[in-house]
């Protein structure tokens, strides 16, 4: 596994010293894992989830997680983009991470190849280009905003 995300509430053993806040909902408790040899309760294979065509051309989505039925309105998705994938500036709303499991980008005009991480802040614009196609892991805090000139593509499943 290469790239995890953990969602949810985290156990820390008493001995581990003072909670940080790093993870929402941690708290100290004794615990045991009665078989380490289980692997985790949600593991999506993504390769079975169904891709859904965005309103820009030559970028599919499709969702690995979708926060809401948890009480928050984050997404986890993965974009494939097509060679010559061009997605018109868009802005971030909330803090958006991108993990590049395949293929090669340009964000503003910065490559991002396999296996490069991308952290897009709050209210950041971005443009992202593909030559050769590339598979993105995305995780977003809130849906993006476009300008008036620009369809809404969706690019989160929002």
């Amino acid at each position: 596994m290469l790239v995890s995300r953990l969602e949810g509430p985290v156990t820390y053993p008493p001995e581990a010293g003072p909670l940080t806040g790093l993870h929402a909902g941690s708290r100290h408790a004794s615990f045991h894992n009665p078989d380490p040899d289980v692997p985790p309760e949600i593991n999506v294979s993504m390769d079975r989830v169904a891709l859904v065509d965005t309103q820009i051309p030559r970028l599919q989505r499709l969702t690995a997680f979708d926060h809401a039925g948890i009480g928050s309105a984050r997404r986890m998705v993965q974009w494939r983009l097509k060679p010559e994938t061009v997605v018109p500036p868009w802005q971030a709303s909330e803090g958006v991470q991108c993990w590049a499991s395949g293929g090669s980008v340009m964000v503003n005009g910065t490559p991002a190849h396999a296996n490069c991480f991308v952290v897009i802040e709050p209210g950041a614009r971005v443009g992202i280009k593909s030559a050769s196609g590339a598979l993105i892991l995305v995780w977003a805090d809130s849906p993006e905003c476009w300008p008036t000139e620009s369809p809404d593509a969706n690019l989160f499943g929002f």
